[in-house]
């Protein structure tokens, strides 16, 4: 999404939102099409899920979930 010079591959942790659990928005990123984290016991506990935007992503990759996410 951002020039290779600026681009800061990273993986993004987030709770999801209000009113779901952690586990069960993963299930939902991954009928959306999207692979997530927030399966482990660390996260679980914490209520937080984790993406990774590295490598080839662009930003028509992730405006469907982030789309879904301001809905």
């Amino acid at each position: 999404m951002a020039p290779q010079a600026i681009a800061n591959p990273s993986i993004v942790t987030f709770a999801p939102p209000d009113g779901i659990s952690s586990a069960d928005f993963v299930e939902q990123c991954r009928v959306w099409g999207y692979q997530i984290a927030g399966q482990s016991g660390y996260l679980a506990e914490r209520r937080l899920v984790q993406i990774a935007v590295m490598g080839a992503v662009t930003a028509s990759d992730v405006e469907p979930l982030l789309d879904r996410l301001a809905q």
